[in-house]
C-alpha cells in the first residue's frame, strides 16, 4: 500500500485513462487509433479546443476525428460555439486519418484547452507501442450469409450486413436463426435495423450494405441508405458477457444538415436455442422510462433487454417484438454516433442494468473485445509464407478457435463442436479442435479442456456404459444434445493422445502424472471394444451401453449418420496412436514396463491392419471391414487418420493410398467429400 501511495498522480491518471494496447494502425492510407477509458481531463468538463501530437511532431486538427457519447466530431470543429464535453469517468476514442505510424513506440500528447481557463492548455500524454492492422475478411456481397461472434459464454449469430438475423434452412424449412445467445438460452429470435431521410419510407439498412469486413471479434459493416450518407456499424460480443453490442457511426459528405432515423425492429426469443420450431404465445415486451425494453415469460427465467445510448425518439412494443426509433442529425460534413445493446439473463433477473453497464463502457468493451484476439494472435505461432491468403487463413483459423472456446458458467471449459447448433463440447471435435490451438501454441486453454472430459471418465461400470469411457458430449439438461457415453468410439482415443501432446508441449509433466491412469483407463475400455476378438475394435451402438438421447443412429464413428459397422479404418489408427502416445508419457514417467507393451501391443495392431485393410494389388485401404469380416472397398478419406499415424507400412503403400486421395471421385467443388461422387445422394454435407 506505501509504494502504491508513493507513485505519481500522473502515473496513476495515464494507466486509468489511456487504454493500454488500443493505438493501432488501421491499414495503409486509411490512419491509426487508440482510446482513452476517461476523460483527458483529469477533473472532466468540457474543452473548447483540441489537439494532437505525435513525437512531437503537431497533427492536423482537420485529420483528427473524436468519438464522445453520441457524437464523433472532427477536432477543428471544436470552439468555444461547440465544445466537446467529457462527462465523469465518460470514454472516447481518437481516429486519425491519412498515413499510418511507423512500427514500435511512439509518444501520443492530447492537448485540451478547458472552457473557462483563457488560453491556457492541459495535456495529456502516453507512450505505447503500436500495433499492425488486423487481418481482416472483406465482403462487397453475399450480406445475408451468417457470421458468428463469440465472447466466451455468449454468442452472437449476425448476417454480413450487420443484423442480428441471419435464414436458416432446416432441411427445407427456412427460419431466422440469428440473435444472441447464452447457451442453452436463446433471447432473441432476430435484431434487424432500418433507414431513412426525411419523408421518405423505412429500408432496411442490409439492403444498401455495400461492404462488410470481418476482424477478429468484429464485424464491421458500411452501407449508404441515403446519397452521400454512410452509415458503419461494429457489432461484437463482449468477453464473459451475455451481451451484444451494435455501435453505429453514420458520416455526411454533404454541405447541409441531414436528417436520419435508424430503427430496431426486434422479436424476442426466450426459448432454449433446440427448441427451433417454438414460440412462445406468453411473450411480453415493456418500454422502461429508462428507454430499455424488457422482455420476459411466465414459462421460463430468461429474460432480455435492449436500447440504446440515449432514449429512443418512438417505442412500439406488443408482445414480445416491437421497434424503437431513434432519429439522429448530422451536421453539413460531420458525424453521429449511437451504441445500442442487447443483453440476457437466465435467472430471472433484470437484464437492463446489463445494458446500461454495456451501454456506458461500449468503447473499452471494443477494445477488450479486439485485444481478446489479437493476444491469441500474437501468443500464436505465426505463419509467414509467399502466399498472404494462405497466411490469412492460418489467422482466422485462429481467430475461429478463439470463438469457438468458452469458459461456460453450467458446463465448465471446453471448444464448441459449432454455433449455432453445437454450443457444447463433442470429444471427437474437442480433441481435434484442439490439437490445433496446441498447433498455434495455445497450451494452457487445452489444459482445462483435458480437466473437464477426465473429471467426467467413467471410473466403474454402470448398467448402462463401460469404465474408462470418456462423454460423448459434456452439456447440460436443456441442452438440445444431452450429456452421454458410449456414442463416440474415436473421442476418448483422441483425448489420450491429446494428453501426451499437451505434455510434451508445455513440458507439464506433473499434469501427466496425475493423468495417466485417466490414459490406461481409456486404453482398457478401448480393448473391451473388440467385441468379436479379432484384435480389431467395434464402434455399433450397443443399445445397453449407449446413453445417447439423440436420434436413432447406428454407429459411433464421426460418421454416424452411416452405417459402418463393424470396424472402421480410422478408430484402428487411433488406437494404435494412443497406445504409441500412452507409451510416450509411460517412458517419460518412467514406467518402462508400461512402456514397452503399449508400443508392442500398437506395432502389432498396425501390421496386421496393413495386411487385412490394404492387401495386395488395392488402389487404396478398406474403409472398413464388414461384419462378415470382409473389407468394404468404398473409397473415402478416413483411410487418412491411419495413415497419418502409420510407423509400419511398406514403402510402396503410402505413394498409392495417397494417390487415391487425390481422385475425382470423392470431391466436389467444397473439398474432400465422406464418399465417392458416383454414390446416389453425395452432397457437401454427407
Amino acid at each position: 500500500m506505501e509504494q502504491e501511495q508513493q507513485r505519481h498522480l500522473g502515473e496513476i491518471y495515464t494507466e486509468l485513462a489511456y487504454v493500454k494496447g488500443s493505438l493501432r494502425n488501421l491499414g495503409p492510407g486509411l490512419g491509426w487509433t487508440f482510446a482513452l477509458a476517461n476523460p483527458p481531463l483529469p477533473l472532466a468538463g468540457s474543452a473548447v479546443a483540441v489537439g494532437l501530437a505525435v513525437d512531437g511532431e503537431p497533427v492536423p486538427r482537420d485529420r483528427v476525428w473524436i468519438r464522445l457519447g453520441g457524437r464523433e466530431i472532427r477536432a477543428d470543429a471544436v470552439s468555444r460555439h461547440s465544445p466537446l464535453t467529457w462527462q465523469v469517468g465518460q470514454e472516447s476514442r481518437f481516429r486519425v486519418e491519412g498515413p499510418e505510424l511507423s512500427p514500435g513506440e511512439h509518444e501520443v500528447v492530447i492537448a485540451i484547452r478547458p472552457l473557462g481557463f483563457g488560453e491556457l492548455d492541459t495535456t495529456f500524454r502516453f507512450r505505447d507501442e503500436v500495433a499492425g492492422p488486423e487481418p481482416a475478411l472483406v465482403a462487397r456481397e453475399g450480406f445475408g450469409e451468417p457470421v458468428a461472434l463469440a465472447g466466451g459464454q455468449a454468442f452472437a449469430v449476425a448476417s454480413r450486413a450487420g443484423d442480428l438475423s441471419a435464414d436458416w434452412n432446416w432441411f427445407g424449412l427456412k427460419t431466422d436463426n440469428g440473435g444472441l445467445y447464452l447457451p442453452p438460452a436463446r433471447f432473441l429470435r432476430s435484431l434487424r435495423f432500418l433507414a431513412a431521410g426525411p419523408d421518405e419510407a423505412l429500408r432496411p439498412l442490409a439492403e444498401s450494405t455495400v461492404e462488410a469486413i470481418l476482424r477478429p471479434g468484429r464485424l464491421e459493416a458500411r452501407a449508404e441508405p441515403l446519397p452521400g450518407v454512410a452509415v458503419t456499424r461494429t457489432v461484437f460480443v463482449p468477453p464473459g458477457q451475455a451481451a451484444a453490442v451494435i455501435r453505429f457511426t453514420a458520416r455526411s459528405c454533404r454541405p447541409e444538415p441531414v436528417d436520419l432515423t435508424l430503427v430496431a425492429e426486434f422479436a424476442a426469443a426466450l426459448v432454449p436455442y433446440g427448441l427451433l420450431g417454438v414460440q412462445l404465445r406468453t411473450l411480453r415486451a415493456e418500454a422502461g422510462e429508462d428507454g430499455i425494453v424488457r422482455c420476459s415469460t411466465p414459462e421460463l427465467p430468461y429474460r432480455v433487454a435492449l436500447g440504446a445510448d440515449r432514449r429512443p425518439d418512438r417505442a412500439e412494443v406488443a408482445g414480445g417484438a416491437g421497434r424503437l426509433t431513434y432519429r439522429l442529425t448530422l451536421p453539413p460534413g460531420g458525424a453521429a454516433a449511437l451504441d445500442f445493446a442487447v443483453a440476457g439473463t437466465v435467472d430471472g433477473g433484470d437484464p437492463g442494468p446489463r445494458v446500461q453497464e454495456v451501454l456506458d463502457r461500449a468503447g473499452a468493451l471494443e477494445e477488450a473485445t479486439a485485444a481478446r484476439f489479437r493476444a491469441a494472435l500474437a501468443e500464436s505461432y505465426q505463419v509467414a509464407t509467399p502466399d498472404p491468403e494462405l497466411n490469412l487463413a492460418w489467422s482466422f483459423a485462429r481467430v475461429a478457435l478463439e470463438h469457438l472456446s468458452f469458459r461456460h458458467p453450467e458446463i465448465g471449459a471446453g471448444i464448441c463442436a459449432g454455433l449455432p447448433r453445437f454450443p457444447n463440447y463433442w470429444s471427437r471435435d474437442s480433441a481435434w479442435a484442439a490439437m490445433g490451438l496446441l498447433a498455434s501454441g495455445a497450451t494452457g486453454f487445452v489444459r482445462e479442456v483435458l480437466e473437464n472430459y477426465f473429471r467426467h471418465q467413467l471410473l466403474e461400470d454402470r448398467p448402462e456404459a463401460q469404465a474408462g469411457d470418456l462423454p460423448t458430449i459434456i452439456s447440460g439438461p436443456a441442452f438440445m444434445h444431452l450429456m452421454g457415453y458410449g456414442t463416440s468410439a474415436d473421442g476418448p482415443l483422441l483425448l489420450a493422445a491429446l494428453l501426451v501432446d499437451y505434455v510434451e508441449q508445455s513440458g507439464d509433466l506433473a499434469f501427466g502424472e496425475r493423468w495417466l491412469p485417466a490414459l490406461e483407463r481409456i486404453l482398457a475400455w478401448a480393448r473391451r471394444q473388440d467385441r468379436d476378438g479379432d484384435g480389431y475394435l467395434e464402434h455399433g451402438v450397443d443399445p445397453g451401453v449407449s446413453t445417447s438421447h439423440a436420434l436413432a443412429i447406428p454407429d459411433t464413428t464421426w460418421m454416424d449418420h452411416i452405417d459402418r459397422r463393424k470396424s472402421a479404418c480410422e478408430i484402428q489408427g487411433l488406437f494404435w496412436h494412443a497406445l504409441r502416445r500412452g507409451a510416450d508419457l509411460a517412458e517419460r514417467l518412467g514406467r518402462e514396463e508400461a512402456a514397452r507393451a503399449w508400443r508392442a501391443e500398437a506395432d502389432a495392431l498396425e501390421e496386421r491392419f496393413w495386411q487385412d485393410y490394404f492387401p495386395a494389388g488395392a488402389e487404396h485401404p478398406y474403409d472398413r471391414l464388414r461384419p462378415d469380416g470382409s473389407g468394404d472397398p468404398t473409397l473415402r478419406p478416413n483411410y487418412a487418420v491411419s495413415l497419418l499415424f502409420a510407423e509400419r507400412l511398406t514403402p510402396d503403400r503410402p505413394a498409392r493410398a495417397a494417390r487415391a486421395l487425390g481422385d475425382p471421385r470423392p470431391r466436389g467443388p467444397n473439398g474432400t467429400r465422406t464418399w465417392a461422387g458416383e454414390k446416389r445422394g453425395t452432397n457437401p454435407t454427407s
